[in-house]
């Protein structure tokens, strides 16, 4: 084979519809609910998905030309997140997700959790601040997770551990795999020596190793215009929400403090009369 084959079209039936060729920007898609109210369930999680019936021959395209998943990379994605859900909770914790980001070879600016896990005023720790930023990042790009409270600890406002879910994991990774090829590319096959002995297919006990390297051309080369739409609608939704939790901080300590004057009235010989400038 002379050169990689080219990326395949999206299947009939699942076309994007094409934006505008003029007039202003689409509004951004209505918020969705915060993962504060997400609720944990003791139910067990549903199984993974089952294999395909045909098992990949070969190396093919991730990601088609807009940007979503192709089944070749679906595969390959739920058999890590399975391998890194032993106990099969259909959860990741912030350190796992984190550790498969470091060994798929993301930098510390690339992981959102390991760049921000640094100090804080007490009673908070380094961990809490870190669970915020990450927490933030899934409920910009709404990635599927859960939030659950980490220890006893008092949380940190609009924070708590975020759990990420398998369908947020597929869609976490199918947006970071859309753009630089060469680190994407040496990441995965870091990952695969890790882990692809034990997961995926070949009935020669090797698993995804079976297929060889995974070459860099699987990869999209430059991010498709869709994905890179995403990518300016999170960052905008990421600025308005830190907005909107500054304000809610600000009301929530107005608040407090009028409670205090209210019950210092109330409790004391005086009349104090609070002028606001």
């Amino acid at each position: 084979m002379d050169g990689p084959p080219p990326i395949p079209p999206r299947p009939p039936g699942y076309e994007l519809p094409s934006p505008p060729a003029a007039g202003p920007p689409p509004p951004l898609p209505p918020r969705q609910p915060s993962g504060d109210y997400t609720q944990y369930s003791s139910a067990p999680p549903p199984p993974p998905p089952p294999r395909p019936q045909q098992e990949p021959t070969g190396w093919s395209h991730l990601l088609y030309e807009n940007g979503d998943p192709t089944p070749l990379f679906t595969s390959l994605m739920n058999d890590f997140f399975t391998v890194l859900d032993p106990q099969n909770t259909g959860r990741l914790t912030p350190e796992v997700f984190s550790g498969f980001l470091a060994l798929n070879c993301f930098t510390h600016d690339e992981d959102p959790w390991r760049k921000n896990y640094r100090p804080l005023a007490p009673p908070w720790e380094p961990v809490d601040n870190a669970d915020f930023e990450l927490k933030a990042a899934y409920e910009a790009w709404y990635f599927a997770h859960e939030v659950r409270q980490r220890s006893s600890r008092p949380r940190l406002p609009h924070g708590g551990m975020p759990l990420l879910l398998r369908e947020g994991f597929l869609a976490y990774l199918a947006v970071e795999f859309s753009d630089d090829a060469p680190a994407r590319c040496r990441g995965l096959n870091a990952a695969l020596q890790r882990y692809g002995a034990h997961m995926g297919p070949g009935p020669d006990g090797r698993g995804w190793l079976a297929l060889g390297p995974a070459p860099q051309w699987i990869f999209s080369q430059a991010m498709p215009p869709q994905v890179r739409r995403r990518v300016d609608e999170a960052n905008a939704r990421s600025r308005r929400m830190a907005a909107e939790r500054i304000e809610a901080v600000r009301v929530e300590h107005a608040l407090r403090a009028q409670g205090r004057r209210n019950a210092e009235e109330l409790t004391g010989d005086y009349r104090y009369v609070w002028r606001e400038y």
